[in-house]
């Protein structure tokens, strides 16, 4: 296949505006969608040499694969092991664990599923995962682990089938896709099913030719451009991808593969020699531009200004030049005396993947190397933790009701219950232990990403799956406990009526405003139902939260010597991102309603100044949202006093 400067020009596009967008540029929303370009790049290139290389009877599985060994591996392998002491010396345990699961999946090429499992692409947390952008590389080597297996044994059995097998492969992923947006987005994102169709989308335009008119070129090329433009300027990452409009980028990217050819005017722009040399070390750029930011953003107590993200990428891209210089090329040569030849290659493998497995395996099997932090972190850490205990979550069954196991202080004739989703279950032992001490029982509903709302769940969130059934089957336990008198709801309100809908009684309201009155409404009546039957309902108004980990950023205090770290968010920062849940608590709460504000203990509320989350250096929270002990225990005080205060009156 002819070398086209073009397309090189095209991965420069692609690169730059993931690059830019990870780097927090606000003008490109869209432009993580250029992995979805890389995608298209990547099935036509790939399809139009195998298609070539059978026809012409040179072509090899094993040449394929190893080809596409010496492409990805060795600069994968080089950036994978650089990230090593860098993660050694500033993740704290729980994030050290993590890295070293994805360092894993990173190397054996599941990181798509790995992460499949965490909060979700998008996710606040997710842009401090250093390894993050790995997913895109294990899905596009899932797929040519089967693809060309699959093109072979049709070219030679049954040849005119090949487009139609391709065809209709492409139909079932992209439905799968559209299944998925909705019914289980994070899997959707992540998953060789949901994007095998933008790569078999590149393959099926390698078999287009491009017009002999050149208007028609001119015209069809142009129209790729501005759809891929188009893309980039427009999304927002409220959205859930990939989707239907997803269509835009790929079908873009396949009229300039196919119609930018040279001569036109698209041809001469990516021609350009900037975007061509960009171009050829975008796999390295690709590789290294998430660690740089990662690393930056684990380093800064608050988001590093756009300027240092702009100072990162463009020193990523010197890191790239010369990986592609001294590591790409000499691996992909096949001939001449630079040439790295498949001995001294496996040795590399050998040792860096020894390497890999080692740290990944020392990281998980010891919860993240605690011993690589000062006694003092070690000591912060272990006073830090929250409270996992009864927290069920959709991997598992639903529970078994009543709920035996998660009762606490069993044997005193009065109870309360505390309900709701994993900031339940981080008051709840700091709960348990103060009622203990007053003769009261305390019983615990808590399950993850499950508001106190019976009939409820969230189709964009997989872990909410059981909700609906779980806090239905809670209500049910509760009016049937006689001894139950006070049931403490809390939640993390401010994330949960920030979703994109909810499923209401099994019914998905398209209808954005309707679903948020619903669940209004829904949290009233389970208020109302609760006290209804003589039980005090006290509610947990949202508590301020910072952008990043607490945990991070004190430990990142800690490292630089700070003695007592401190941490403080301006109080109106926190009034203005609660401002919705607080009014949807407000209109469900009756006059009844014991309501406990958190922030009453962390801020500054007469003067309207800060809200601080660190006390004599221990935080408050264990991450963004969840409550330590020393946290837990400020909360709960204010429960006890507001309840107190309640039986005096």
């Amino acid at each position: 296949m002819l070398y086209r400067r073009e397309i090189d020009g095209l991965r420069a596009t692609a690169v730059t505006a993931v690059v830019l967008h990870h780097a927090g540029v606000p003008f490109l929303p869209g432009g993580f969608l250029g992995v979805d370009i890389f995608f298209v790049i990547s099935g036509y290139l790939i399809t139009a040499i195998i298609v070539r290389e059978l026809q012409s009877g040179t072509f090899s599985l094993t040449a394929f694969y190893d080809r596409r060994v010496r492409r990805i591996l060795p600069a994968l392998l080089v950036m994978l092991t650089a990230t090593i002491p860098f993660a050694w010396m500033w993740m704290i345990p729980v994030d050290f664990k993590a890295y070293a699961q994805s360092l894993l999946s990173s190397l054996f090429s599941y990181s798509n599923i790995h992460f499949a499992t965490k909060d979700g692409y998008f996710a606040p947390d997710m842009d401090r995962a250093p390894l993050l952008h790995t997913w895109s590389l294990a899905v596009e080597e899932q797929f040519y682990l089967l693809f060309p297996i699959l093109v072979v044994f049709l070219t030679r059995t049954r040849r005119n089938v090949l487009v139609p097998a391709m065809v209709g492969i492409f139909t079932l992923s992209f439905l799968f896709c559209l299944v998925g947006v909705r019914s289980f987005p994070t899997i959707n994102f992540y998953f060789l099913t949901s994007r095998a169709w933008e790569l078999l989308g590149g393959a099926l335009f390698s078999f287009v030719a491009s017009s002999r008119s050149r208007r028609v070129n001119e015209v069809a090329s142009l129209v790729g451009l501005a759809l891929i433009l188009v893309s980039f300027l427009l999304p927002t990452v409220q959205q859930a991808w990939p989707s239907a409009l997803t269509l835009a980028p790929v079908l873009g990217a396949g009229l300039l593969l196919v119609f930018g050819v040279q001569g036109t005017f698209t041809a001469r722009v990516l021609s350009l020699r900037p975007l061509v040399g960009l171009g050829l070390v975008s796999y390295s750029f690709y590789l290294w531009h998430q660690p740089f930011f990662a690393f930056a953003r684990i380093r800064s107590a608050a988001e590093p200004p756009l300027a240092v993200m702009l100072g990162l990428a463009l020193a990523a891209l010197v890191v790239s030049v010369v990986t592609w210089r001294f590591i790409e090329q000499p691996f992909r040569k096949h001939s001449g005396p630079f040439r790295i030849g498949w001995k001294p290659f496996r040795m590399f493998i050998a040792a860096a993947g020894i390497l890999i497995v080692t740290v990944s395996a020392a990281g998980q099997i010891t919860k993240g190397l605690p011993w690589r932090m000062p006694s003092q972190v070690i000591a912060m850490l272990r006073e830090s933790e929250w409270n996992t205990a009864c927290l069920f979550d959709e991997k598992s069954d639903l529970p078994v009701f009543p709920l035996i196991e998660c009762l606490h202080n069993p044997g005193h004739s009065e109870a309360y219950a505390i309900w709701g989703d994993s900031i339940s279950s981080s008051l709840s032992g700091v709960l348990a232990s103060e009622l203990d001490s007053r003769g009261v029982t305390l019983q615990q509903f808590t399950h993850g990403f499950c508001a106190p709302l019976p009939g409820v769940s969230v189709p964009s969130v997989e872990p909410s799956a059981h909700c609906s059934a779980f806090n239905s089957s809670v209500l049910e336990q509760i009016l049937a406990s006689p001894d139950i008198k006070t049931v403490v709801l809390a939640a993390s309100w401010m994330k949960f009526f920030g979703y994109p809908g909810y499923e209401i009684d099994g019914t998905i309201d398209p209808l954005r405003d309707e679903d948020k009155r619903a669940v209004t409404q829904r949290l009233k009546d389970t208020i109302a139902t609760i006290e209804a039957s003589g039980r005090l309902v006290v509610l947990v108004y949202p508590h301020p939260q910072p952008d990043t980990s607490l945990m991070d950023m004190v430990v990142q205090q800690m490292l630089r010597g700070v003695i007592q770290p401190e941490v403080i968010i301006p109080y109106a920062n926190f009034i203005r991102r609660s401002a919705l849940s607080r009014s949807v608590l407000d209109a469900a709460a009756s006059r009844k309603t014991l309501k406990v504000f958190p922030e009453d203990i962390f801020c500054n509320v007469s003067s309207g100044g800060g809200c601080a989350l660190v006390s004599d250096g221990l935080p408050y929270l264990a991450d963004i949202r969840h409550f330590t002990t020393t946290g837990a225990k400020r909360v709960v005080g204010a429960i006890i006093d507001q309840l107190s205060d309640r039986q005096k009156s």
